[in-house]
C-alpha cells in the first residue's frame, strides 16, 4: 500500500512500484489525493505497475495530514488481512515477504523498522521523541521507555501490520494528538512500541538510507532504499541517494512507464526538475 497525498510525490511512486514489482506480484493499492488521483491512475494503469488506483481524501489537510490519513485508511481496508506500507520515494531491492512474516510473529500483528543502526542514544531521534511529553493523553512512561538508549529509532515509513490490530488506532490516536510537531505518526510509533509487543526489523535492512547507511550492513544485504527528505533529487543532502535514484528514473523514463514522460515536468517537483536540468534531461 502506497498514500500520494500532493503531485510531486507522483516520480517516486512510478520508481517505488516499478522496483517493487520485480519482488512482488500479489496486488498493490495506491490511495491517491484527488489532485494527485489522475496521473497515479496513469501510472497503476501500466502493465508494468498493474496496481490498483484508489481516490481518497481528508479534512485535515495541514501538518502530518499524511501521517493521519495513512493509519486511518489502513483500518478501512477490508479485502485483506495484513498491509505493508511504504513510502514513495524507496528502491525496492528485495522480496517484501520478510515484512508480513515479521508482522505474523508479532502478538498484536504490527512489524516496524529500524531506520539503518539508529538508536535513542543518538540527538535526533531523542530530542523529536522528547516532545512527546507535552501531551497529557500519551503515557508518560511509555515516552521514557522510548528513550532509553538501548531502545532502536524507528522510521515509519516502512511498516507491516494486521488491519486489526490494535496498534492502529492508538498510533493512529497519539498521532493526531501531537499532530503540531515534526513527523508526528513516526515520533508516536517510538511510545507505541513500547506499551505493545511489536516486532522489529532491524539495522535498516529493510529501512536503509544512502546518507546514513549502517557500516555492518551491504548494499546487497539491503531490501529497501529509503530516500527520505528528498536525498533522491538533492544532491547536497546525498550525493550518493541523488545518483542511485536517478539511475534507476532514467530506466523508467526509457520504458515511459506510467507515461512519466508526459508529466514528470507538471508535478510541481522543483528539486526534480532542477536535477534533471543539471543532467539535460528534457
Amino acid at each position: 500500500m502506497f498514500l500520494i497525498t500532493g503531485p510531486s510525490h507522483l516520480a517516486n511512486l512510478v520508481v517505488a512500484i516499478d522496483s517493487l514489482r520485480l519482488h512482488w506480484n500479489g496486488p498493490v493499492l495506491v490511495y491517491a489525493f484527488p489532485e494527485s488521483y489522475q496521473i497515479a491512475k496513469q501510472i497503476c494503469e501500466d502493465t508494468c505497475t498493474a496496481a490498483t488506483v484508489i481516490e481518497c481524501d481528508a479534512t485535515y489537510r495541514k501538518k502530518n495530514a499524511q501521517e493521519i490519513a495513512k493509519i486511518a485508511l489502513i483500518q478501512t481496508i477490508k479485502d485483506y488481512d495484513e498491509i505493508v506500507y511504504l513510502d514513495a520515494d524507496l528502491i525496492i531491492q528485495k522480496p517484501i515477504e520478510p515484512l508480513f512474516a515479521a508482522a505474523a510473529s508479532s502478538p498484536v500483528g504490527f512489524a516496524a523498522t529500524q531506520f539503518c543502526d539508529w538508536m535513542m542514544s543518538q540527538g535526533v531521534p531523542t530530542a523529536r521523541v522528547s516532545r512527546l511529553l507535552q501531551f497529557a493523553e500519551i503515557p508518560s512512561l511509555c515516552v521514557h521507555m522510548a528513550l532509553r538508549p538501548t531502545q532502536v529509532s524507528y522510521n515509519s515509513g516502512i511498516f507491516a501490520t494486521r488491519v486489526d490490530s490494535p496498534v492502529l488506532p492508538e498510533w493512529g490516536h497519539w498521532t493526531e494528538i501531537s499532530k503540531n510537531i515534526y513527523i508526528s505518526g513516526e515520533t508516536a510509533l517510538h511510545a507505541i512500541a513500547q506499551k505493545y509487543s511489536i516486532a522489529t526489523l532491524r539495522h535498516g535492512v529493510y529501512n536503509c538510507s544512502p546518507k546514513y547507511q549502517s557500516r555492518i550492513v551491504s548494499d546487497g544485504d539491503v531490501g529497501i532504499w529509503h530516500f527520505h527528505g528528498d536525498c533522491n533529487t538533492r544532491p547536497k543532502k546525498s550525493e550518493r541517494g541523488v545518483a542511485m535514484w536517478l539511475d534507476y528514473f532514467t530506466r523508467v523514463l526509457a520504458a515511459n512507464v506510467g507515461g512519466v514522460n508526459d508529466w514528470k515536468r507538471k508535478i510541481g517537483n522543483e528539486y526534480l526538475n532542477a536535477l534533471l536540468d543539471s543532467k539535460g534531461i528534457a
